[in-house]
C-alpha cells in the first residue's frame, strides 16, 4: 500500500520550523522558532501552565493534573497551541483540498518536543488524528525502502514475572492468532508465529527465527532519565532490561536479520526519551511503536488487535495502520473523552512501505470464526442465568447491581466466561451501552473501605469516588439515551492470598453501600469475579458456610448469585458445538473424533478449545483443497475430450 499523500516533513529545531512538502523544495512554513521548550506557557482552561507539566503529567500519569487540564477541552487547547507552532495560520484545506488524508512526520532531535503529544494536533475544535491524519516522528536519519514479505515471522515476547500484576498475555495472544490463522493457516503453530516468556528464550529465538516483526507485550517503567522492560528469567523473577541493552541486542544481528518492525506495548516506552524505546530501537529497526504514557489492558489490547489487523490482513503502511486505529475509536471501546486514545506513538526512518498481505479466498474463513466461537462451547446454563437476570434488572430497574461468583478447576477456563461475558451481553443488549472495567485486586484489607475505594478509583482512573459519575457518564455513555451497564470484571483469583474468600462478604456490602448509589440514574452495575480451585466441591461448602448467602443483606440496592461450578465439558456439549458453528465431519467419525478429544483433554476447557482449533483448521484446509480440485477439474480443457 502506499503511504498517505501528501506527506509533510516538520523539522524542528531551538531556532526555526520549516514544513516541506515532501517532493517540493519550497517550505510551507519556514520561520520563527516555535514556543515548543519546556519553559514555553500555553493557556488551557483559563490559566497558563508550562509545556514541561504537561510532559511530565503524561509521563508520571498525573491523574490529577490530567482531570484538571487535559479533558475534552484541554486535550484541543493543546492541540491548538501545537497546530500553530509548526503550521501558523496554514489550514488543512491548504495542505490538502479536502484537509484529510496527510501524513506529518516531526523530525527533531530534541526529546522534549518528542515527548508532546503530536496526536492531539487540532484545528477549529476538531482532532485531525481522528481525520485521517497519520502523524509520526523520527531524527535527520537517512530513510530508505523497506518491504515486509509474505507470511512475516512474528516474535511474540510476553514476559510475566512472578511478582507483578497479570497482563492477561494468553487471551491477548491467542486472538491475535486467530485473527491471523482466519486469513493464513501457516500462523496456527510456531513456524510464523513464536511466544516467548523468559529473557534467554528472547535472546535465543531472536537469532534463530530471524524475527519480522517483534511483539513486546509486558510491563514496562520508566521516566524522563530512562525506560526498561520488565522481563522475566527462567525462574519468573523480573529482570530490568534497559532499551539500550534491547538495542545492542539487535546491532548484533546482520542488517537484512532484524526486524522491520517493533511494537514495544508496555507503560512509558516512549518515557524515557534519547533512552526511550523509539529514539533507542529506531536506529535499527525502521518501524517502532509504543506506549508514550501509562498502558491499561482494557484499551492497549484492543488497539493493537486493530493495528495487526490493517498492518498484516490489509497491508497498511505502520503510520497508516496507527492512524486507523484513531478513527475507529468507537468500535474498540475508547473516546477522545479518555487519554488513551492517544498513548500509541510512532518512530519511522522508511520513505515507501511495501506490504504482501495474504489474499482471503472468496469462501472467506470468517464465516467459520464469526461470533467469537471460542467463548461459548459451554457454561450456556452460566451464562443464561446472568442474561436473564440483567436483562430483568434492565427492564423492571428495581435494582442497581448484580453480582455474580463463579468457580471451577483452573483449566476451565474462568477468564474465558469473563470474556464470554462482555462480548456476548454487548451483542444481545443492543440499546444497552456496556462498559467494562478492570479493577486490580487490592494488596492488603487492613482497612476494607480504604482499600476497595482505591481499588476502583484507579479502575476507573479518577482520584476520589466522587468523580466515578462524571466518568461513566463521559466514557460509558456512548449512544444518546441509552443506559449503560458498568461492567466491573475482575481477574480469575488462582489463590486465597491474592483476595481471601473470608473477605467477599465485605467486598459485596461495600459493592451495594458505597459504589452502586455512585451510579447515575440510567446506569447499572454488573460484578463478576471467579476463582480457580482445584477441589470445587470443598471450595462450595466453604463459601456458602462462611457467607451465607441467603442471610446476605445488600440494602436492596444489589443482587448476588453463586453460579453453578464451570464444570468439565462434556460429549453433548461438543455435539451442539459442532452443529452450531458448521464443523461438518461424516457421520461414522463423528463419535470417535468426540471421544477422542475428551479422552485426551479429559474435558479441560482449555485443553479442548486447542483441540477444536486444530479441528476446525483441518477442516476448513480440506475445504479449501476440495474446492482447489474442483477448480482445476473444471479448468482441464481434456476434461470432455474422450
Amino acid at each position: 500500500m502506499p503511504p498517505f499523500f501528501p506527506r509533510y516533513l516538520i523539522t524542528i529545531t531551538d531556532s526555526s520550523v520549516r514544513v516541506h512538502r515532501c517532493g517540493e523544495e519550497r517550505a510551507i512554513v519556514s520561520g520563527a522558532p516555535p514556543k515548543l521548550s519546556p519553559d514555553d506557557v500555553l493557556t488551557l482552561k483559563g490559566r497558563e501552565v508550562i509545556l514541561d507539566d504537561l510532559s511530565q503529567a503524561l509521563i508520571c500519569s498525573n491523574q490529577d493534573w490530567i482531570n484538571a487540564y487535559l479533558d475534552e477541552r484541554g486535550q484541543v487547547e493543546v492541540g491548538h497551541y501545537l497546530y500553530q507552532q509548526i503550521f501558523g495560520k496554514v489550514s488543512p484545506y491548504e495542505l490538502a483540498e479536502d484537509g484529510t488524508g496527510i501524513e506529518v512526520r516531526i523530525i527533531t532531535k530534541d526529546e522534549n518536543i518528542a515527548r508532546l503529544p503530536w496526536v492531539l494536533l487540532a484545528h477549529e475544535g476538531v482532532f485531525l488524528s481522528t481525520m485521517g491524519w497519520s502523524v509520526s516522528l523520527s531524527a535527520d536519519i537517512q530513510t530508505a525502502d523497506y518491504e515486509l514479505p509474505p507470511r512475516p515471522k512474528i516474535l511474540a515476547v510476553v514476559p510475566q514475572p512472578k511478582k507483578l500484576e497479570a497482563t492477561g498475555a494468553e487471551e491477548h495472544l491467542q486472538d491475535i492468532r486467530e485473527l491471523l490463522t482466519a486469513a493464513d493457516l501457516v500462523y496456527g503453530d510456531d513456524s510464523c508465529f513464536r511466544i516467548v516468556s523468559d529473557l534467554p528464550s528472547f535472546y535465543e529465538e531472536l537469532a534463530a527465527l530471524q524475527p519480522d516483526i517483534l511483539y513486546y507485550y509486558g510491563h514496562g517503567i520508566g521516566d524522563q532519565h530512562a525506560t526498561r522492560l520488565l522481563f522475566a528469567d527462567q525462574k519468573g523473577r523480573t529482570v530490568e532490561t534497559p532499551l539500550p541493552d534491547l538495542a545492542a541486542a539487535f546491532h548484533s544481528l546482520p542488517e537484512h536479520e532484524r526486524p522491520k518492525l517493533a511494537y514495544i506495548n508496555c507503560c512509558q516506552g516512549d518515557s524515557g526519551g534519547l533512552l526511550g524505546a523509539g529514539r533507542q530501537l529506531l536506529k535499527h529497526i525502521p518501524a517502532v511503536v509504543t506506549n508514550r504514557t501509562t498502558a491499561f489492558m482494557n484499551a492497549a489490547c484492543p488497539q493493537a488487535l486493530a493495528f495487526w489487523e490493517s498492518l498484516l490482513l490489509r497491508g497498511d503502511s505502520p503510520h497508516t495502520a496507527l492512524s486507523a486505529t484513531r478513527s475507529r475509536l468507537g468500535s474498540l471501546g475508547l473516546t477522545t473523552a479518555d487519554i488513551r486514545w492517544m498513548t500509541p506513538v510512532l518512530h519511522c526512518r522508511y520513505e515507501r512501505w511495501r506490504a504482501n498481505p495474504p489474499i482471503l479466498p472468496k469462501d472467506d474463513r470468517s464465516q467459520h470464526d464469526q461470533g467469537n466461537w471460542h467463548l461459548k462451547v459451554d457454561r450456556q446454563v452460566q451464562y443464561s442465568l446472568v442474561s436473564y437476570l440483567i436483562r430483568t434488572m434492565l427492564r423492571t430497574r428495581q435494582v442497581k447491581g448484580y453480582a455474580f461468583l463463579w468457580y471451577g478447576h483452573p483449566e476451565q477456563g474462568l477468564n474465558i466466561f469473563h470474556r464470554r461475558l462482555d462480548v456476548e451481553l454487548r451483542e444481545e443488549l443492543h440499546d444497552t451501552d456496556v462498559y467494562p472495567i478492570f479493577p486490580v485486586w487490592p494488596e492488603e484489607m487492613a482497612d476494607p473501605h480504604r482499600s476497595l475505594s482505591e481499588m476502583i478509583c484507579k479502575a476507573f482512573e479518577v482520584s476520589t469516588p466522587a468523580s466515578i459519575p462524571g466518568r461513566i457518564r463521559t466514557d460509558g455513555c456512548r449512544t444518546a439515551g441509552n443506559p449503560v451497564l458498568v461492567y466491573i470484571c475482575h481477574e480469575p483469583l488462582q489463590t486465597p492470598e491474592r483476595f481471601h474468600p473470608k473477605y467477599i462478604s465485605t467486598y459485596l456490602k461495600w459493592w451495594a453501600n458505597e459504589f452502586l448509589p455512585l451510579l447515575p440514574e440510567s446506569a447499572f452495575a454488573l460484578l463478576g469475579f471467579s476463582y480457580a480451585t482445584n477441589q470445587p466441591e470443598n471450595f462450595y461448602k466453604a463459601l456458602t458456610s462462611d457467607l451465607q448467602p441467603d442471610k446476605l443483606d445488600l440494602g436492596g440496592r444489589g443482587v448476588f448469585e453463586i453460579l453453578n461450578e464451570l464444570s468439565a465439558v462434556n460429549k453433548e456439549d461438543l455435539h451442539r458445538f459442532l452443529q452450531t458453528h458448521s464443523i461438518h465431519l461424516p457421520s461414522d467419525l463423528r463419535n470417535k473424533v468426540l471421544n477422542d478429544i475428551l479422552d485426551c483433554t479429559q474435558g479441560s476447557y482449555l485443553r479442548i478449545l486447542e483441540e477444536l482449533r486444530n479441528l476446525k483448521n483441518r477442516c476448513y484446509r480440506e475445504e479449501l483443497e476440495a474446492s482447489a480440485m474442483k477448480k482445476d477439474s473444471d479448468n482441464d480443457p481434456w476434461k470432455n475430450a474422450f
